[in-house]
């Protein structure tokens, strides 16, 4: 029985990781700007700088 569990947890680590791998790429491939819908949700007006500021501090100016 502890080698069964033990076994089961060893499994869960790289199923975890492709978990995590996998909705990174979704995330990133997804059409559409997180930050525009974030910011224009209220339907007020953003400049062009507010939006690069909060791509840039989210990560999300860099490629993959």
């Amino acid at each position: 029985m502890l080698r069964y569990i033990i076994n089961r947890l060893l499994l869960m680590i790289p199923t975890l990781l492709g978990v995590a791998v996998l909705v990174f790429l979704l995330l990133r491939m997804m059409p559409g700007d997180i930050v525009e819908l974030k910011l224009l949700a209220e339907g007020e007006s953003v400049d062009v700088e507010t939006l690069e500021a909060e791509r840039a501090r989210h990560g999300l100016a860099k490629s993959i």
